[in-house]
């Protein structure tokens, strides 16, 4: 590193030099944040989808279990049915 200038000391150039370094410090600092978020935003909507493959093996788990019951025909089949239709993401 260099002396330090004082106001009286720097010179057009010098300034430019500062001013050049400054903007490139600046957009290195954007670019590691813009870079930091995204890992963020990867990282919780990778979270996001484990947590609904888990909802969504649970209600499976559930609905298997239904579907080995005793139930009144057409009554509750239809709603496994139709349960079934949503985890599949089938229009009803």
């Amino acid at each position: 590193m260099t002396d330090r200038h004082t106001a009286d000391s720097i010179n057009d150039d010098d300034l430019d030099q500062l001013y050049a370094d400054l903007a490139r410090a600046r957009a290195e600092a954007n670019a590691w944040g813009e870079a930091e978020s995204a890992d963020v935003a990867a990282g919780s909507y990778a979270g996001r989808v484990e947590e609904l493959q888990n909802t969504i093996d649970r209600v499976r788990a559930l609905r298997d279990k239904w579907l080995l019951m005793t139930l009144e025909p057409g009554q509750v089949r239809r709603l496994l049915d139709q349960l079934t239709n949503a985890i599949d993401g089938e229009q009803q």
